[in-house]
């Protein structure tokens, strides 16, 4: 995240009605230029009015409503599920997003969007192809009541927090707390900017517990971080950051969960801005406190690939963890980064701890006193900086069985004989859904930008 800054707008209208428009396309449909079905109709949710002391407009879903793969859907302003209300999305269903929409998914909503590998649900820009931008519009955004190290009521970081509401409000005690299903659904040109330097990631999780279902989602040029998680301890598999401007996968504020099979991707079209780019990024907190829970999560399975070596200096490193941050990670490859790992003390001079096992350095300087276990990998550089058709390839030849296999003891993870995300071995990825798989697969997209 490149700055945490917390926005509570004054007197906002709670009661927002939910504003919704219905029209036959005029034009070709960015659905049949993003290879998909023409739609039935064009839905609009929200407005792009804002308040005026210049927040996004709330729009408020609190009752259970579908949308269906029929039409496409333009989300405007804050479009928030609340109210004990859930929101299905069909399998094949696009949501086109501008004026900062973002989807909210708050304390007391939840969100059913189980895509599938032909069927994607897929969050894009509402620009024509050719010219969508990261930044285009807000993100993905999914608050629980699981435990963070904040507090019960904080803040998410990117929306509004109207006063005296419990709306944009993450924390709870509840680990096993489920805000519902994410399947197979893709994240495009995601990031805008609501207040200078306040962005909002691709996908943003808030004290989500464990009770919550995440797989398969790929976060695509978003403007922030691919995916950031603030507290909770919901665990996921199968994601996917690529060509994000800011960190690939972010943890603070005590996250605890599981992930297994993860890849980051930098191209050399990433424009950072004032921040260090980052694979991973993680903080206990601001301060490098010893606020409880600790941010611990555990990742194995990861392929952070870094931006080569023609990059700005603003690209920072494979793995950023400090500010008492004890995250680990096993049977992984970071390659390609100007410097693999830095551990970045706080103020009060509190170190992080990150535990490594069965994890490859590829072609970049290790920080003094830090070892990766050793294996000898070729690096994927240069590669294309898209790939329409297919991911840029991410297996190094012979990695399949390299060192000794390592497995977190958690049963959530499965046992592997490879580091990264990807097996030179073909059926070790069919958990990924592949279009080498089945060539209708097609929720992975690599698609150039603009696109």
């Amino acid at each position: 995240m490149r700055t945490k800054l917390r926005i509570a707008a004054a007197a906002l209208s709670l009661a927002a009605a939910m504003f919704v428009t219905s029209c036959r396309q005029q034009e070709p449909s960015a659905l049949e230029e993003d290879g998909d079905v023409q739609a039935a109709a064009t839905i609009v949710v929200g407005t792009c009015t804002d308040q005026p002391d210049g927040s996004p407009t709330n729009t408020l879903i609190t009752t259970n409503t579908t949308w269906t793969s029929n039409n496409q859907y333009v989300i405007r302003g804050l479009v928030r599920v609340t109210n004990g209300a859930t929101l299905t999305i069909q399998p094949g269903t696009i949501i086109r997003g501008e004026c900062e929409g973002s989807l909210v998914i708050e304390r007391d909503g939840a969100i059913s969007a189980a895509g599938t590998p032909s069927d994607p649900i897929i969050f894009t820009s509402n620009r024509p192809v050719g010219s969508r931008a990261p930044g285009d519009w807000g993100g993905l955004i999914i608050l629980g009541e699981a435990p963070n190290n904040q507090g019960p009521n904080v803040p998410i970081e990117g929306v509004n927090v109207p006063p005296g509401s419990t709306l944009g409000l993450y924390g709870g005690t509840n680990p096993n707390d489920n805000s519902g299903v994410l399947q197979y659904l893709r994240i495009e040109y995601p990031g805008g900017e609501i207040a200078e330097g306040n962005e909002i990631n691709g996908l943003t999780l808030g004290s989500v517990g464990r009770g919550t279902t995440i797989d398969h989602v790929q976060v695509l040029y978003a403007q922030d971080d691919g995916f950031e998680w603030f507290g909770g301890n919901v665990n996921a598999r199968y994601l996917y950051a690529f060509g994000c401007s800011d960190d690939d996968f972010d943890t603070d504020f005590g996250y605890t969960g599981l992930v297994q099979f993860a890849a980051g991707v930098k191209l050399t079209s990433s424009e950072p801005g004032n921040g260090a780019s980052n694979g991973f990024e993680s903080d206990n907190d601001a301060a490098g406190s010893s606020a409880s829970p600790r941010t611990a999560p555990k990742f194995s399975n990861v392929t952070l690939s870094g931006p080569c070596g023609s990059d700005p200096a603003v690209f920072g490193r494979g793995l950023l963890i400090r500010r008492n941050s004890a995250l680990q990670i096993a049977n992984s490859i970071v390659s390609e980064w100007g410097v693999t790992a830095d551990f970045t003390t706080a103020a009060t001079g509190t170190p992080a701890f990150l535990s490594t096992r069965n994890t490859t350095d590829v072609a970049s300087p290790l920080p003094t006193g830090f070892t990766f276990l050793s294996g000898v990998l070729p690096g994927d550089c240069p590669r294309p900086t898209c790939a329409p058709e297919a991911a840029p390839n991410l297996v190094r030849s012979g990695n399949s069985g390299i060192g000794t296999s390592f497995k977190f003891p958690e049963s959530f993870f499965v046992a592997t004989n490879y580091r990264g995300a990807f097996s030179a071995v073909r059926a070790d990825n069919n958990g990924w859904d592949l279009r080498s798989e089945n060539p209708a697969f097609d929720w992975l997209s690599f698609k150039c930008a603009g696109r």
